[in-house]
């Protein structure tokens, strides 16, 4: 799944319409030019545009990554 600066990778993504919310119950790894993420699962809330890790979550981030 490649968002304009993102790219997700997983092997199964689960998308609920009524939710609007991607998840992930096997390991992904989301990268992007400052950032490097990888967990066991993982979800994202469309609406909220929040992504959750869960289980050996490990993260890289560039010194020029800001929130």
């Amino acid at each position: 799944l490649t968002q304009e600066t993102y790219q997700l990778e997983t092997e199964q993504l689960r998308y609920e319409n009524d939710k609007r919310m991607f998840s992930a119950n096997v390991p992904v790894s989301v990268s992007g030019h400052e950032i490097h993420l990888s967990a066991d699962a993982m979800s994202y809330d469309i609406n909220s545009n929040q992504l959750f890790f869960k289980g050996n979550v490990k993260g890289i981030f560039s010194e020029s990554f800001s929130l």
